[in-house]
């Protein structure tokens, strides 16, 4: 049996520049240029090979929480969410903002480079405060995580 102590220890060592998107790439609906995978005691974590683009993720990580509060059911801003509420912010919130930059009408259901995403946001609306958050939480209120079998 693992310590969890321990654990979140090791972690913290293995892993200083954690993915903000971290659960959106293991679950597949994200993938990023930028990602590395670790394994630390039978767990995979994801980290991030840019300090700069870590800092921009974590940013717009925020800007989604702050935004998505009444969609999420929140009343207030919290460090942790659950699981199904953070796979609803983390998948939702990047497909929304790559709803923006689409021009095939299809829904897409994959987001393929977090980071050039990020970049192409910044290109565009200047700094991640003027992104079209309403548009966005659209998305984070459409999303739903599969279901169990």
């Amino acid at each position: 049996m693992l310590n969890e102590d321990a654990y979140k220890n090791a972690r913290e060592d293995l892993n200083r520049l954690a993915c903000p998107f971290e659960k959106a790439i293991l679950r597949g609906c994200c993938g990023c240029e930028l990602s590395q995978k670790n394994y630390i005691a039978e767990r995979e974590l994801i980290a991030c090979k840019s300090a700069v683009a870590r800092e921009n993720c974590r940013t717009l990580r925020g800007l989604l929480h702050q935004n998505a509060l009444f969609t999420l059911k929140l009343t207030h801003l919290s460090d942790l969410l659950p699981h199904a509420k953070d796979m609803k912010l983390q998948c939702g919130g990047m497909l929304g903002l790559q709803r923006i930059f689409a021009t095939d009408p299809a829904p897409q259901t994959t987001v393929s480079n977090i980071h050039g995403l990020v970049l192409a946001a910044q290109e565009k609306f200047g700094n991640m405060e003027n992104l079209p958050f309403s548009e966005i939480v659209i998305s984070i209120a459409h999303y739903e995580s599969r279901r169990r079998s």
